[in-house]
Formats: C-alpha cells, sequence, structure tokens
C-alpha cells in the first residue's frame, strides 16, 4: 500500500514515503485521529466537487448529477463532523485555495489537478479519483476503530462513494458497465 497524508496532518499505511518505523508513529491510533483523517479526505472531496461545478466544463445532465453528488458529500462531512466533536474535537480546515488541494491531492498520490480542469471529462476524473481517495480513507480505517458505531457509519459511507464514483464513472464511459462498475470489491485508493 501506498503512503497517504491527510491535511496538516500525516496518515501513513504501509508507508514507502518515510524512513522505517514512521510509519507506525504517523499512522492515526485514537478514533479521533482516525475520524480527522477521513474529514481531511472528505474535505478535499467537497472543495474538488465545487471547483469542477464552478468550472463551467459541464454539460447541464452532468451538473445535476454532480450537485446531487456533492450535497451526499456535504451530509458525510457532518456525520463524521459531529462523530469528532462528540469526541471532544474540531473538525480540520478544509483546502484553502486550488494550489493547496492539488498539494493534497499529490501526496494523496493523486495523478488528477484541480488546475488543469480543462474538459467534462478532465473534470469526472478528477471527481473518480477523490472518490477513490475517499473509499480508500473510510475501508482502511473501518477495521481500526474502537467504537463498532463508528466503523459502521464508515461502512456505510464508503458504499455511497462506492455509488459515487459508478455515477460518475457511468457519466464518463455512457453505455461501457466494465467501465462503469470496475470491481466488485470497493477498497478505493490508500
Amino acid at each position: 500500500m501506498a503512503g497517504v497524508a491527510v491535511g496538516a496532518g500525516l496518515w501513513t499505511i504501509g508507508a514507502s514515503a518515510l524512513r522505517p518505523g514512521d510509519a507506525q508513529a504517523a499512522a492515526p491510533q485514537t478514533d479521533a485521529e482516525l475520524i480527522s483523517a477521513i474529514l481531511s479526505v472528505e474535505l478535499l472531496v467537497v472543495f474538488a466537487y465545487e471547483q469542477v461545478l464552478s468550472s463551467g466544463k459541464l454539460s447541464a445532465d452532468t451538473e445535476h448529477v454532480v450537485r446531487q453528488l456533492l450535497d451526499h458529500e456535504h451530509t458525510h462531512v457532518d456525520v463524521m463532523s459531529a462523530d469528532l466533536e462528540e469526541l471532544g474535537q474540531e473538525p480540520p480546515d478544509p483546502p484553502s485555495s486550488v494550489a493547496a488541494a492539488d498539494a493534497e491531492l499529490s501526496v494523496l498520490h493523486g495523478s488528477a489537478s484541480l488546475a488543469s480542469l480543462d474538459s467534462e471529462a478532465d473534470c469526472l476524473r478528477l471527481l473518480e479519483e477523490v472518490e477513490q481517495l475517499a473509499q480508500g480513507a473510510y475501508y482502511v480505517s473501518m477495521s481500526k476503530f474502537a467504537d463498532v458505531k463508528l466503523a459502521h457509519t464508515c461502512a456505510s459511507i464508503l458504499g455511497a462513494e462506492a455509488q459515487h464514483y459508478t455515477a460518475l464513472a457511468g457519466l464518463l464511459h455512457p453505455g461501457d458497465i466494465n467501465k462503469a462498475v470496475p470491481s466488485a470489491f470497493v477498497e478505493g485508493r490508500a
């Protein structure tokens, strides 16, 4: 697995980006740390959706679907933020600019760029990528929660993220079921 950096804090899973021994020390261990790491990814996802919508590159039909998916992402942020606040911590800050979001994508080993949205296809590929990153954050965290309720919440949201990816892939590859539903198992990218 690749290293994953999230927001201002580093979340490394099987890190190749850090020196040996650093990975375990940097990996989130508490439920609050796990939620904060997930929220950093979710806030990046919301930022990406907002940038795509403001790009002016989407057809009316695609924009309608993307707005619905963004509404779901806001719900995910609200749910995870409430869970984090119940644990006595404040949610992390969202990316402050396109450059900051692109830097986060790069650290997460993303290849898409918010600064390079030249077509609807570019926008959809970027959203597919951030959905995979969100899936990966939920998938990797689920088994690490001490609180089973939090693991259940993550499993529910992971399913929604997979549906989002499928909707986006369907828009990017209309009529090609093999590309719209690329895997029977949802693990995302981490």
